[in-house]
């Protein structure tokens, strides 16, 4: 989905629509899809044994190492860092 079809939806022009989306969401709409798919990773991280290249094609990013730049942006540690933390934090609860 691309800025123009989402403009055009809402007969807006693309930096209209762009304003728009940052006022009522207070982030951009870039930023919003990137932190919607990173969200989606976190919980697939969490709740399969997908390797890290299946869930950053399947979150939308064209390539794993953009998908690891982004996340670890973030979140300040890799997919791989945060299922094993997540899954000794886990442990420990039991």
């Amino acid at each position: 989905v691309t800025l123009e079809y989402l403009s055009s939806l809402v007969h807006m022009s693309v930096p209209y629509f762009c304003a728009c989306f940052r006022q009522q969401l207070g982030i951009s709409p870039y930023s919003y899809v990137i932190d919607t798919r990173l969200t989606a990773a976190c919980h697939i991280l969490l709740s399969t044994q997908a390797s890290i290249d299946e869930i950053a094609a399947e979150v939308g990013f064209k390539s794993t190492s953009s998908f690891i730049k982004t996340f670890s942006r973030k979140y300040q540690k890799t997919p791989g860092q945060f299922r094993r933390e997540s899954q000794l934090s886990l442990a420990e609860l039991h």
